[in-house]
């Protein structure tokens, strides 16, 4: 073997077709033997690279490097045509795997050498040289590059440095990693015809793992583990333990049964598998390498790990039966005859059954040592197991003590001078691989003396391994990783960070809780889980976790597929995990003490005795609500089994007989009393179910709408009197409520999604990289799905649909630009793209042409000197799969590309922060015409005829992309920013101010051709790099939205279109009232003189106008909060001082004035205070008097009634403090005093019949007492000065008697009201919260948009906003309707393996 790039001087071979060019590289693997592409080979020889089937034919290549002036050398040095014959061939397969051949040479000229193959795991920024031989270079270049990441094919990328680019010509070449001074692999995808400068590779790995003979050629694969145990085959790498190991050698010689106990980390499994376990094979013993696990019964467990030595003499089911029934003489004969020089038993990890079920533990301990004791005299059956310190006493019993003395030993942590062997050793079966000076010391010192640094040791070895320079590991790739201690918690966050989307995150936190279990000492230790045991979510991670190491995958005995932990010290150093362990303490204690009545319960044969009782029973009740994710089946089945136990023993009495007659009446009496029970068990069981299920359906509606709703109705379907399933209803209809579709397509989360003008065909790529063509929108949506175009790269692709829906366009850094016929979509065209275009760095947009024939595409970089900025537009003939020209702009920062109007031009947005334009463009000689002028937030729409853009914060512009003339402008409360749907017809616009994952968005359709709006409640959920939505037109002029949610695609209808209307819009929204039915809204700005006030009529749309004299009276009374309406929407009533002023509607005509009076020697400072009964009539609050008025007749109704004297009055006439009317009793309000004491006052019985203390020196701006509709309970918002403590308290009226827990309510500032059916509705500042009386937690939130004022109006809650009014339904009845209109559809099969025990499955949309 070589070193140095040097050493591919004699490697390198050139690959031709025979007396033709050259097609490719290759480079020698083994003396004769080269390592090329499939793909090379077959077109040097003219066959099908696809085909199973080796080519057979001769290669004819040389070795254009190869020093000529070497003796013997042939003429032209190595430049003499060799011939060379396949003998090994992969295929290149569907998914781009494979590509790989293997060739022999007849003669290989002298002075060919072999370089080393290198694997590793960590390649990203190695610095790389490839040889190649691209159109034109015959002789062949050199280039320079960088790897990045691994990708979907198993190839690495490759990105050219300064210089030539990496395109069609190197594939086959040899990739030198300077880092690593050896081949890393082989150039594979050069290109693929798209001229970028991005290759790929196909990792040396990949290599040896086709043919592994090769493996003496390659560099040896780090000599350490990171966090994995040594095995077997690392014998040769395990170092520093040879003490240890010959003690426990010599200990299992003579002791039939041994303990190896030792703290976590010391590496007792390693020294058993790497240390022990070989030198016993080579002496001619079998092993029986095992973990027991909880779940199975002792015997099961042996017998699981014994049937595979006894290889078919037993089947395991005889097995266990024999070592159920003690026959362990015949298991041990049979045993002893197989393997005659010995056997030992190992079972590792032991602490794990011993701390889950510690009687399950000894039995087995008992049977293993029994089949020790009953083995022959000539033939030793050995036990050993490893087991934490901890766990040691737990083990020992007084029948086996005396048995375990003389065979338990400790493996201490390591010394220093051992760790250093272990650091040290491994490296001299690693020639050319050293440490940098100093370094040893610097990980030795960090280490410490704890006893779990070895796998933190072995771990960052591991890294700086993968990190080596030149062949050595240095300090600077020691420092970035942190050191020793940084090393583990950096990687584990890292890949934390990197490998899980958001919506996985939750699911990866419940999962890593359920890998550790809670021990004594207050610690936490790894515990293993059965796959199948998981949920959904968490399978789909357990594989990713573990190709990320952070997690590891064995089979149990019973072939089961088990999930653990890679290493304590992930426990130990993961901050992050250590704060989820903390968190969830309790709760793990909880469930691994019911596991362990679980696993009781099951040896017993389901025995009642065995079942939880209360109090254990009530606290299983709870943990399972709270937490019914995290529970498993079996456990839920235990817990029910439970629940029934109990429901069937209440309510026992004594029964006396005395006659026939009694004993009928008895017997009746019990028939009723079990009916009753069943009744009531059964209740029990749909109650759990529906909560169950309500919580369910909740957490599943950002990711999954269509199965939560389905959820939802099940939970009401089971049950409609549980809160859960009324706040999941809610959740979901609030969602929905619009949505008349909801259809999972099989696609894993929208990326791209974009569509046809017509909006009848629409293309997506989901974040896997598949394209689909999406065809029937408006129906039931058909997906015609293309093979993956790209891996998973760092840079997302970017999707155009053709005019006509037939192509899809794609331009990425791995295919390059290539274009699919949807109809075919198995031969894609790809279109060359000049040299020097990067489509893995700056690739900004492309487009069709309107007959579909063209494309054009923007490039950013930067030009040759790398000094400035270019950007090049390129325009390509699709039929011919010609480049018509590429040309460099003649100015920089061009975004997007469209067809203009204008034949031959293109249209460009040019964004440089000020002065942002549209300019159009000739593609073939970059000349430029005048630009049109627009705000930042710009688009094209209608296949590049129109300009969209803000004319002002209220008003969007439509423009022509020709001449730029204006052609209309919409009105729109809000335009801060312009979307336009997919089709490119319709612009977005959400006046409310609503983030995209908002509950109650709503949305403003704007049709550009003609002007005309649609409003609909839509929240555009996933927030894409294209379009969010598509909007097709229905036959009746109806609008179909389409928007992608998870897995999932939504559909919604907004009603046709209709001409816009203007109204003043407010600028202090906050300040002006709404009618309690929406009705009447009052409009207006801050200057009365500029925008005038206006009463807009909903119903109709007509609007008045307050006298000219009153407008800013009621500006003034407005910021107040002093003008509103009566209950039943017939008068305007503003306050002014020491009168009322009342106002018709819909006219706003003056009616009356009516003087409030001034108790004698009062001096109020502050006007009345208003409030409206639900009679119609008016309450005021002014100079501490409270009273009742008429507006229809300006009369009071009753006397007025003083609320205080003395210093009270004085308050109360300088403060405004709130006055809440009590329903069904309009004479009754709540009215504050100064200490915060509320009392309830009656104007009928002239006095205060109740009251309760409220939170002193506080008075809020919002609503914190409020009636539900009969006015028997008050709600009341308490401790809301800190805002942190705030919690909602109940009280039951006339008495104010408190029910229930209060509910702690963080960030809640508003009351708004009750529903009929009794829940509460409050607000925060960006979202609702619905409550239940007596219940202390939320049932449902809901993510609103920015400043909505909520009113509830019979069944309706209403939300004001700048923009208009936003109705949501309050009876259940109809969120039934709605969501059964949304999903109609039954539940599929894996929805119906998440209904809980107890579901009513019938289907929940049936009457």
């Amino acid at each position: 073997m070589t070193a140095g790039v040097s050493a591919l001087f004699g490697a390198v071979v050139r690959v031709r077709r025979a007396e033709g060019p050259i097609v490719g590289g290759g480079f020698l693997v083994a003396p004769g033997l080269v390592c090329t592409c499939a793909h090379v080979v077959a077109q040097a020889l003219e066959v099908d690279a696809r085909s199973a089937d080796p080519p057979h034919g001769r290669v004819e290549l040389d070795f254009p490097l190869l020093n000529p002036t070497l003796p013997d050398a042939p003429p032209g040095g190595g430049r003499g045509v060799q011939s060379a014959t396949v003998v090994g061939w992969r295929p290149v397969l569907a998914d781009d795997t494979g590509d790989l051949a293997l060739l022999q040479i007849d003669a290989p000229p002298p002075g060919t050498a072999v370089p080393w193959l290198v694997e590793a795991n960590e390649l990203w920024d190695h610095a790389v040289r490839v040889f190649g031989f691209p159109s034109g270079s015959d002789h062949g270049v050199w280039v320079a590059g960088r790897l990045r990441a691994l990708q979907g094919a198993g190839w690495v990328q490759m990105q050219s440095e300064a210089g030539p680019a990496i395109e069609r010509g190197f594939s086959g070449s040899p990739v030198w990693d300077t880092d690593l001074g050896g081949v890393v692999g082989m150039a594979v995808a050069a290109g693929l015809g798209s001229g970028v400068d991005t290759a790929y590779l196909l990792p040396a790995s990949s290599i040896l793992l086709a043919w592994p003979e090769l493996a003496e050629h390659a560099l040896p694969s780090s000599p350490y583990r990171a966090l994995n145990s040594f095995t077997a085959q690392d014998e040769h790498v395990f170092c520093g333990q040879d003490e240890a190991v010959a003690r426990l050698e010599a200990l299992t010689a003579r002791q039939p049964v041994v303990v190896l106990s030792g703290p976590s980390g010391s590496g007792k499994s390693s020294l058993v598998r790497a240390g022990l376990l070989p030198r016993l094979n080579r002496a001619g013993w079998a092993t029986a390498d095992f973990r027991p696990i909880p779940g199975l019964s002792p015997a099961q467990t042996v017998a699981g790990a014994l049937t595979p030595l006894l290889r078919g003499e037993l089947r395991e089911g005889d097995l266990t039966r024999h070592l159920v029934q003690a026959g362990h003489a015949e298991v041990t004969g049979r045993l002893s005859r197989r393997y005659p020089r010995g056997l030992l038993l190992f079972a590792d990890q032991f602490e794990e059954i011993v701390t889950a079920d510690q009687e399950a533990a000894k039995e087995l301990l008992s049977l293993i040592s029994a089949l020790t004791v009953d083995a022959s005299p000539t033939t030793p059956v050995r036990a050993l197991f490893t087991v934490r310190s901890g766990s040691l006493d737990r083990m020992l019993t007084q029948q086996n003590r005396s048995s375990l003395d003389e065979g338990v030993t400790f493996l201490p942590p390591m010394g220093r001078e051992q760790l250093r062997t272990a650091i040290t050793a491994p490296l001299a079966v690693t020639p050319g691989v050293v440490h940098e000076p100093g370094l040893v010391e610097r990980i030795l010192d960090d280490a410490g003396e704890g006893p779990g640094r070895l796998p933190l040791v072995e771990f960052t070895l591991t890294r700086l391994w993968d990190r080596r320079r030149g062949g050595m590991l240095t300090h600077e790739a020691y420092d970035a990783l942190g050191g020793v201690g940084g090393a583990v918690a950096d990687y584990a966050e890292e890949m934390y960070e990197r490998s899980l989307r958001p919506l996985e995150r939750e699911p990866a936190r419940r999962l890593f809780v359920q890998l550790a279990r809670p021990e004594e000492d207050g610690g936490f230790t790894r515990r293993a889980v059965r796959v199948d045991t998981l949920d959904e979510d968490q399978r789909r991670l357990v594989r990713r976790l573990a190709d990320r190491k952070l997690l590891v995958t064995t089979r149990a005995v019973d072939g089961t597929e088990i999930a653990d932990l890679a290493h304590d010290a992930l426990i130990d150093s993961w901050s992050r995990l250590r704060g989820w362990l903390a968190a969830d303490r309790d709760f793990r204690d909880w469930q691994e003490r019911l596991r362990a009545s679980l696993r009781q319960w099951e040896q017993l044969g389901h025995r009642s005795g065995a079942l939880l009782r209360d109090p254990l029973l009530a606290e299983a009740l709870t943990w399972s609500t709270k937490r019914s994710q995290d529970i498993t089946a079996d456990e839920r089945a235990y817990i029910n089994a439970s629940l029934i136990l109990r429901t069937r023993r209440t309510r026992r009495g004594r029964l006396i007989t005395t006659g026939v007659a009694i004993l009928a009446l008895i017997a009746a009496t019990l028939a009723g009393l079990t009916y009753t029970r069943t009744r009531e068990v059964t209740r029990q069981l749909h109650a759990q179910a529906a909560r169950l299920l309500g919580q369910d359906a909740q957490r599943r509606a950002d990711d999954a709408p269509g199965t939560a709703a389905l959820l939802a109705l099940s939970a009401w379907h089971t049950d409609r009197t549980q809160p859960e399933a009324y706040g999941a209803l809610f959740k979901l209809y609030a969602r929905l409520r619009s949505v008349d579709g909801v259809q999972e397509l099989g696609i894993d989360h929208a990326l791209l999604f974009t569509a046809t003008p017509d909006g009848k065909s629409a293309v997506m790529v989901d974040q896997l990289g598949t394209v689909s063509a999406l065809t029937d929108l408006l129906g039931h949506v058909k997906v015609r799905t293309f093979a993956r175009t790209r891996s998973n790269t760092e840079h997302e692709p970017l999707v155009k649909v053709s005019p006509d829906g037939r192509q899809v366009a794609l331009l990425d850094d791995r295919t390059g630009l290539t274009v699919w016929n949807v109809s075919h979509p198995d031969g894609p065209t790809r279109l060359p793209v000049p040299a020097g275009w990067n489509s893995a760095q700056d690739t900004r947009d492309l487009a069709f042409s309107a007959d579909g024939s063209q494309l054009a595409a923007i490039f950013g970089g930067s030009d040759r000197t790398g000094k400035s900025e270019v950007d090049r537009l390129g325009l390509w003939d699709i039929g011919s799969r010609r480049l018509i020209s590429g040309t460099i702009l003649r100015h920089s920062s061009f975004y997007t590309v469209d067809f203009s109007q204008h034949p031959g031009q293109v249209l460009l947005f040019r964004e440089t922060g000020q002065n942002n334009s549209y300019v159009r463009v000739d593609p073939r000689t970059g000349a430029e015409s005048r630009p049109i002028g627009v705000d930042s937030a710009a688009a094209v729409g209608l296949n590049g005829q129109v300009v969209v853009d803000c004319a002002s914060d209220d008003a969007l512009r439509i423009r022509s992309s020709g001449a730029g003339t204006v052609l209309r402008t919409v009105p729109t409360a809000n335009c801060t920013d312009v979307r336009l749907d997919g089709t490119g017809r319709y612009a977005l616009t959400e006046p409310d101010t609503a983030t995209g994952q908002s509950d109650l968005s709503t949305v403003k359709v704007v049709d550009l051709r003609t002007g005309m709006v649609s409003w609909v409640a839509a929240p555009i959920y996933d927030t894409l790099k294209s379009a969010d939505v598509v909007v097709a037109p229905h036959t009746d002029g109806s609008l179909g939205i389409l928007a992608f949610k998870g897995r999932e695609l939504l559909r919604f209808t907004a009603p046709r279109p209709t001409k816009p209307v203007r109204y003043p819009m407010p600028t202090m929204a906050s300040g002006l009232p709404v009618s309690a039915d929406g009705r009447f809204r009052l409009l207006g700005g801050e200057d009365v003189d500029k925008e005038p006030l206006q009463l807009l009529d909903t119903s109709s749309g007509a609007i008045a106008t307050p006298p000219a004299g009153a407008q800013k009276d009621i500006l003034t009374a407005a910021e107040r909060s002093q003008v509103l309406f009566t209950s039943d929407g017939r008068h305007l009533v503003v306050s002014d001082g020491d009168s009322l002023t009342v106002y018709s509607t819909p006219r706003l005509a003056r009616e009356r004035t009516i003087t409030l009076p001034t108790p004698p020697g009062v001096h109020p400072t502050f006007g009345a205070t208003l409030a409206v009964a639900d009679d119609g009539s008016v309450l005021t609050l002014y100079a501490g008097e409270l009273a009742r008025w008429d507006p229809a007749t300006g009369r009071p109704l009753g006397s007025l009634l003083p609320l205080a004297h003395g210093t009270e009055l004085a308050w109360l006439a300088d403060n405004g403090t709130p006055v809440v009317p009590r329903p069904g009793h309009p004479a009754q309000a709540l009215v504050r005093g100064r200490d915060g004491v509320t009392r309830l006052w009656d104007l009928t019985k002239r006095g205060s019949i109740g009251s309760f203390q409220a939170d002193p020196d506080v008075i809020s701006t919002f609503q914190t007492e409020v009636f539900d509709a009969s006015g028997d309970t008050l709600a009341v918002l308490r401790d809301i000065k800190d805002g942190f403590g705030t919690k909602i308290e109940f009280l039951g009226l006339p008495d104010f008697d408190v029910l229930g827990t209060p509910a702690p309510a963080r960030d809640v500032i508003n009351l708004v009201g009750f529903t009929r059916a009794g829940y509460l509705i409050s607000t925060s500042a960006d979202a609702m919260q619905v409550w239940r009386p007596g219940l202390s937690t939320q049932i449902a939130g809901l993510a609103l948009p920015d400043d909505l004022r909520w009113y509830i109006h019979g069944a309706t809650a209403i939300g004001v906003t700048d923009a208009g009014s936003l109705p949501l339904s309050l009876d259940p009845d109809q969120w039934r309707a709605s969501l059964c209109r949304a999903v109609h559809r039954p539940l599929t099969k894996a929805e119906h393996q998440l209904l809980p025990d107890g579901t009513n499955t019938g289907q929940p949309c049936k009457d």
